[in-house]
């Protein structure tokens, strides 16, 4: 997910409840709550969370939340929880709700190899490029087309889904 600072005006036109708001000031040294502006496709949000949802309180256990009122409480948590499951009590369209996230591991989704041949390159696609390109975290890239991908007419920027009929989703 990506998540954006948003005041809490914009916060209450997405739905934060009155009662909600109170109890975020009271703790919250700043004039905003985090709000999820984009989901990937696919990805471990895709289907629980989407844009517009109010990101409230976040923990390892549900019992034993804390109020998230900046990046830093909730990059503190994601680091300490890759490939575990957190929970998010979150406000939508003025309903509170509380979902189980499973922590995806960065590193895990970022290209450390490529392949080179007849002056392409290509790797693994990013998670960072698939952010951009608004898709899920599988393909390959072509970084860098050559000869051999551009006589195909397949340009720079790129992303190779299948070839002959098959599905890939990294270079494996």
């Amino acid at each position: 997910i990506t998540l954006a600072y948003q005041p809490y005006d914009e916060a209450r036109r997405l739905g934060l409840l009155a009662d909600t708001e109170q109890q975020l000031r009271k703790i919250n040294p700043g004039v905003g709550v985090l709000v999820v502006d984009r989901v990937q496709p696919q990805g471990p949000a895709d289907g629980l969370l989407q844009p517009g949802d109010i990101v409230l309180k976040a923990g390892t256990e549900k019992n034993k939340m804390r109020w998230v009122h900046g990046y830093d409480v909730f990059d503190a948590l994601l680091d300490d929880q890759v490939n575990k499951p957190i929970y998010l009590t979150i406000e939508r369209y003025g309903k509170s709700q509380q979902i189980e996230l499973r922590v995806s591991d960065l590193h895990a989704i970022t290209p450390d190899s490529y392949i080179s041949f007849g002056e392409a390159v290509v790797h693994n696609l990013s998670y960072q490029q698939a952010r951009h390109l608004n898709q899920p975290v599988a393909g390959i890239y072509v970084a860098q087309p050559g000869y051999v991908l551009s006589a195909a007419g397949v340009p720079a920027g790129a992303v190779i889904v299948e070839i002959n009929n098959q599905a890939v989703q990294n270079l494996n």
